[in-house]
């Protein structure tokens, strides 16, 4: 099951995120909701590491 951790303000944000989360080892979903909105997702099991992840790093 997948949880919104982040909701990012253009697509660069978002692949920038998507990218260190990925390299960082997180699985993650990104689904655009309209041309300036794009909502990060991870696996529920892991949101609250990438959360803490995205405070250290964002």
């Amino acid at each position: 099951m997948w949880q919104i951790v982040y909701v990012a303000h253009d697509k660069i944000e978002a692949d920038k995120i998507e990218d260190k989360l990925l390299a960082n080892g997180f699985m993650i979903e990104v689904e655009k909701l309209s041309d300036d909105s794009y909502q990060i997702k991870s696996l529920a099991s892991e949101a609250e590491e990438v959360y803490e992840f995205l405070n250290e790093n964002f």
